[in-house]
């Protein structure tokens, strides 16, 4: 299959369809499903081994700061969000997207998608598992600090990994802090904002004039993938977003579970077996 080609064009609006729809429902990015699936189609394009997975991650994460943004603005006419529990994390994630994309440059993409692969399982773990919903309790906003680490470590997850961080912190917010479901869905969706961002900002900067990057790139960022998938998933977020407020999502969630744990076995094994 060409890179630019029409059936390429149709795979990315379609990955790009139930990306925002997953994300706008469950609240988690998109990354889980753009990174394998942008991984397998471009692995037969003749995209450079050495930097194929690095434009994967870059662009995973500059789809994902749409997809996010598109998903916040539909939650904040929902359910009240509180911008300084928002900013605070951003503040921590900003940072730690720089650290993570930079540390991502140096890595190899065998490596990145070993880490990939675990975070998966992790992630499958948590969609099969899913915590209770805990309180939303006054003195949340106490701990700052506690707020800013928080969002310095999601931040780097999520650079280093292309994706992870809404998992993440949706984890950390709901078992830790015990902050509501719904509301912390709509706090992840606005921290990612800033999050994915900065990461991709960062994956832009590192892969800066490469000579073996893909047509339309913009450092590890493909403009060309970004655009296509961008143009479905800022659309059905807000469809998920709906549905989140309507429907118990916890049979989809089991079913992501076990399609994610299925792709984390795959993408371990023929990366440690190879």
């Amino acid at each position: 299959m060409n890179f630019v080609s029409p059936e390429m064009v149709l795979y990315l609006l379609l990955t790009g369809s139930v990306v925002g729809f997953l994300s706008g429902l469950l609240g988690i990015g998109g990354g889980v499903i753009i990174i394998p699936t942008l991984l397998w189609l471009l692995s037969g394009c003749g995209v450079d081994d050495q930097v194929l997975t690095h434009v994967v991650f870059g662009t995973s994460l500059a789809v994902g700061t749409g997809t996010a943004l598109s998903g916040s603005t539909a939650h904040r006419k929902r359910v009240k969000i509180s911008k300084d529990i928002v900013l605070l994390l951003a503040l921590g994630s900003i940072t730690g997207a720089q650290i993570g994309g930079y540390a991502a440059h140096l890595l190899s993409g065998k490596i990145l998608q070993i880490g990939f692969g675990i975070l998966l399982l992790l992630i499958s773990y948590f969609l099969l598992r899913p915590v209770n919903n805990g309180h939303d309790p006054a003195s949340m906003l106490s701990g700052k600090l506690v707020l800013v680490g928080v969002g310095l470590i999601v931040g780097s997850v999520a650079a280093v990994m292309g994706t992870g961080g809404a998992i993440l912190c949706t984890t950390i917010l709901v078992l830790f802090l015990k902050c509501p479901m719904h509301r912390t869905v709509g706090i992840t969706a606005s921290m990612m904002v800033f999050t994915a961002a900065s990461g991709a900002l960062s994956y832009i900067f590192n892969g800066w004039d490469l000579p073996n990057l893909p047509p339309y790139s913009l450092g590890y960022v493909n403009l060309y993938l970004m655009l296509a998938l961008v143009t479905t998933s800022t659309m059905t977020a807000k469809l998920g977003v709906r549905l989140a407020h309507r429907l118990d999502p916890k049979p989809l969630q089991q079913a992501l579970g076990i399609f994610l744990l299925i792709i984390a076995t795959k993408i371990l094994t023929s990366n440690l077996l190879s």
